[in-house]
C-alpha cells in the first residue's frame, strides 16, 4: 500500500488510483478536495470507512496532488507562509513536463467544485434521465451527500 501521511494525527482516509494503489491520507489533506471531503463528510455520517476509489486518477498524478495539498494543508493555516508556499508552488512546478502540468490543472481547476460547477466550467452536458443519474447516485452513495 502507498503510503502519504501528514504531520496531523487526525484521521486518515484511503484512496484508491485508478491503477488499484491505495493511499492512507490525512483528512485535513484530503479535505482541500471538495469532491473528497463531502465523501468522507458523507462516510462519517454513516458511520463507515469505505476506500474511496479516484477512477481517473492514476497513482503517479495522485501522489503529485497529495505533495501539493499536503504542503498547501501544512503552510495555508498561517498567512505568514504565504511567501514560503509561493516559492514552493514555483519550484513544484518546474519539474513536470507539459502533460502533466495540463492533468494537474485540470485537477486544480475541478477543486472545491460541485458536479454541476464542472459540469459548465467544461461544458458537459447532463445526459443522463433522472432515473439513471438516481440509479448511480445509489450505487455511489458515500459520494452524494
Amino acid at each position: 500500500m502507498a503510503s502519504s501521511s501528514s504531520s496531523s494525527s487526525s484521521k486518515v482516509v484511503v484512496l484508491k488510483s485508478s491503477d488499484n494503489k491505495l493511499f492512507d491520507v490525512d483528512k485535513k489533506v484530503a479535505s482541500q478536495s471538495h469532491l473528497l471531503k463531502e465523501c468522507i463528510d458523507n462516510m462519517e455520517e454513516k458511520g463507515t470507512n469505505d476506500v474511496i476509489p479516484l477512477p481517473n486518477v492514476t497513482s503517479d498524478i495522485l501522489t503529485l496532488v497529495l505533495e501539493y495539498w499536503e504542503k498547501h494543508a501544512d503552510l495555508a493555516d498561517n498567512d505568514n507562509n504565504n511567501q514560503e508556499l509561493k516559492q514552493w508552488d514555483d519550484e513544484f512546478l518546474k519539474k513536470f513536463d507539459y502533460a502533466t502540468l495540463i492533468d494537474l490543472t485540470m485537477l486544480i481547476a475541478i477543486k472545491d467544485k460541485s458536479v454541476q460547477q464542472i459540469r459548465q466550467i467544461f461544458h458537459i452536458e447532463n445526459d443522463l434521465t433522472p432515473q439513471e443519474e438516481a440509479d448511480i447516485q445509489n450505487d455511489n452513495a458515500w459520494a452524494f451527500p
